[in-house]
């Protein structure tokens, strides 16, 4: 009858050998028979047997045992603990390193994790070979490749196989130093510090660690500096300079030298308009016709000043002046006299892409303003404005101008 199926052995029925008798032989031996089936059933202590299904605990577990010694051991809990299963030895190499895991294996699989202490600072791309199964990249952030000193010599380095090649997941890539002393850093001004932003006394100077550590907690302003104006850039003649108040004010509106002239029929207020340029002020005072044409403010770009595709339009608020005029050569501002003198703004405000939008407002006198706007689109990025003649024939008698942008 052998084992029961909870591990119970039961002699076979009807055995047993009553004092003073003879026992039977074949009853004997079917006795014999299923205590030997029950034996061979049972697991040698000399690893001489093998289990043929799963071996429930009941809650026990193995004790004292061994150091797992392949990849189908049991691990101790002592070698996961110390990691002693996926740190490797005998590492060499910096940049082309070999090592040797723990355990004997044949070929890398996706997932494996292992660390191990460098054997010096890479000086570029990195490749790790383990137990001589074969060379993959080490890389960061996926496929890069590793930078100069991203293992540091002596850094404990963990790695990790994506199925293609090791992954690097620390340490991470070492923090550039600050420069001593001695040093500059290359294309970066220490900035003024607060005080002397104030007193504009300042120029500017390389970042070093002594400079740095000149400003003071108390300079608020510390780390400002008055950036390029666009010609400047452009042309590359400007150089850092500290901000003051003077050139705080200088920065926030630019404006172009004053003009004061008579008879021309046209009058380049500025052709230098930077390209960052959204607002642009033509200021004029004084400004009269030989005729009793109109005034027209053109603008361009790098191409020329345009002379069609205004849409303008302006009028005069009494007498003489009453009445709209209106213009696709120019946005217009109403003139209608040969002896009116006006003074006053037009203001031109870019709007998106190449689109500009004009207003304008004047007097001549103290019972006549002229006022009006209009839209035009450039072929370019605005760089340039003038005065002309609505008819084309008048000329500037008088005018003093400038032209402000921000």
């Amino acid at each position: 009858m052998s084992r029961d199926g909870n591990g119970n052995y039961t002699r076979v029925p009807g055995s047993g050998y009553p004092n003073g008798t003879t026992a039977d032989g074949p009853e004997v031996d079917a006795e014999m028979d299923d205590i030997a089936t029950a034996l061979t059933q049972s697991l040698s202590k000399d690893g001489q047997t093998v289990p043929t299904a799963n071996l429930p605990m009941g809650g026990y577990r193995h004790t004292n045992v061994d150091d797992a010694a392949a990849r189908t051991d049991y691990a101790r809990a002592d070698q996961v603990q110390d990691c002693a299963l996926s740190t490797l030895s005998s590492v060499s190499g910096a940049d082309t390193i070999t090592a040797t895991a723990p355990l004997s294996m044949t070929a890398y699989v996706a997932g494996q994790e292992f660390s191990f202490v460098s054997a010096g600072a890479n000086t570029g791309a990195v490749t790790l070979n383990i137990n001589s199964i074969g060379a993959k990249d080490v890389t960061k952030r996926g496929t890069t490749a590793l930078d100069a000193g991203d293992i540091p010599s002596g850094a404990v380095v963990v790695v990790q196989y994506d199925g293609t090649r090791f992954q690097l997941t620390g340490p991470a890539p070492a923090p550039t130093a600050l420069p001593a002393a001695s040093e500059t850093v290359a294309g970066v001004v220490e900035l003024a510090t607060n005080a002397e932003a104030q007193t504009g006394t300042d120029t500017a100077r390389a970042i070093t660690p002594a400079n740095l550590a000149a400003v003071t907690a108390t300079e608020t302003r510390a780390g400002v500096v008055e950036l390029a104006t666009s010609a400047e850039a452009i042309a590359g003649t400007d150089t850092a300079r500290a901000l003051t108040p003077a050139t705080l004010k200088a920065s926030q509106l630019i404006s172009s030298s004053t003009v004061t002239t008579t008879g021309v029929s046209t009058l380049d207020l500025s052709t230098a308009i930077p390209t960052w340029a959204k607002r642009v002020t033509v200021m004029f005072s004084g400004i009269s016709l030989s005729g009793s044409s109109s005034l027209l403010v053109q603008i361009g770009d790098s191409g020329g000043f345009e002379t069609t595709g205004y849409v303008s339009a302006s009028t005069g608020t009494t007498g003489s002046g009453g009445g709209v005029v209106s213009s696709v050569e120019g946005f217009i501002v109403r003139m209608t006299l040969s002896t009116l003198s006006l003074s006053g703004h037009m203001f031109l405000t870019h709007v998106g892409s190449n689109l500009w939008v004009a207003s304008h407002s004047a007097n001549g006198d103290t019972t006549l303003c002229m006022c009006g706007g209009g839209t035009k689109t450039l072929s370019g990025v605005l760089d340039r404005v003038r005065f002309a003649s609505a008819n084309g024939t008048d000329t500037i008698d008088a005018v003093t101008a400038s032209v402000m942008w921000e």
